[in-house]
């Protein structure tokens, strides 16, 4: 028989095993799911440098800041427009938005025509494919004409470009058209 003074000691010591299984229960489930969130992350970082050509990629508070992004893609009409800039940052919670800084525009169509447009600040959603530039746009076109734009909005699937507010427009010849607002529009 077992006396209550051998016991005792047996039972502390599976009393002391238990408490660390229960712990460790609940610790490795934890921890594979740590270790599944962090690769999951990684899966997806290394695919959106794949698809955007993002390099120098780091998070600071709650933002994703991205060095010298690029984004490129093909219109209905056969035009292809690039869009880059020296950073960009977007929510980490995932938004469809993305504040570009100093950013540049290019359109080259398919006769040729090629329009070059510079920002200090746009922000460009990435779904709908618009660019919205709330200050200055300086265009150039290969034309040789040159446009100082104000509150414009970009939307690559209509083929459009509007201005909310001035615009003006430097022709060849040295004159130069100044209006509060502008539709363009590629198609037509």
């Amino acid at each position: 028989m077992i006396s209550a003074q051998t016991s005792l000691p047996i039972y502390k010591s599976l009393k002391r095993r238990n408490f660390f299984i229960a712990i460790l229960r609940l610790i490795i489930p934890l921890l594979g799911f740590a270790i599944l969130g962090f690769l999951l992350l990684q899966i997806i970082i290394s695919n959106m440098v794949e698809d955007y050509n993002l390099s120098g990629i780091r998070v600071k508070k709650d933002k994703l800041i991205i060095d010298q992004p690029q984004y490129s893609g093909v219109m209905a009409n056969g035009s292809k427009y690039d869009i880059s800039s020296q950073t960009a940052t977007t929510a980490l919670g995932g938004g469809d938005e993305v504040e570009l800084f100093m950013a540049k525009f290019y359109l080259i169509r398919p006769d040729g025509y090629k329009m070059e447009a510079i920002s200090d600040d746009a922000m460009f959603n990435m779904v709908e494919q618009i660019v919205n530039v709330k200050g200055l746009m300086n265009v150039i076109v290969s034309s040789g004409i040159k446009a100082q734009l104000y509150n414009s909005i970009i939307d690559w699937q209509k083929q459009t470009l509007t201005t909310k507010d001035n615009v003006q427009i430097e022709f060849n010849d040295g004159s130069v058209l100044t209006i509060n607002q502008m539709v363009y529009n590629a198609e037509k």
